[in-house]
């Protein structure tokens, strides 16, 4: 795998975890939660979105896939409602933003472009007066 899927992967991982918040649940009512995480009896984890209870199972689809699963609730340990939060959203949008600027900016200095290094001093044009 490439640097590139994997750091598109992490990105993703994190972008997506930071922006939901997950609460224990007992049942499962209209309107559902955004995804529903669970525990089964096995020990196994899934997420799982669109989710719905229908009869005596939980109904939607797997995180990454398309087709539709249907987890028993008799085999359902744990489960937590997961809801966008827009707080952590717009925290992270901002952080993002004032990280890209910031790498951006050393990118600037490494390249020797940065605004230190314009050759202001001694110009007449500079921050400070010809010697």
């Amino acid at each position: 795998m490439s640097r590139r899927t994997v750091a598109s992967v992490l990105l993703l991982t994190f972008t997506v975890s930071a922006c939901r918040t997950w609460t224990p649940i007992e049942t499962l009512s209209p309107p559902g939660p955004d995804a529903v995480r669970v525990e089964l009896a096995s020990g196994e984890r899934a997420q799982v979105m669109d989710a719905r209870v229908e009869g005596d199972s939980l109904i939607g689809r797997l995180v990454g896939e398309t087709g539709v699963v249907r987890i028993p609730l008799s085999q359902i340990v744990t489960a937590e409602a997961g809801r966008v939060s827009n707080g952590r959203t717009a925290s992270l949008v901002v952080g993002l933003g004032l990280a890209s600027l910031v790498f951006l900016g050393l990118m600037v200095e490494v390249a020797g472009g940065g605004f230190f290094n314009v050759g202001m001093v001694g110009s007449g044009m500079g921050l400070l007066p010809p010697s």
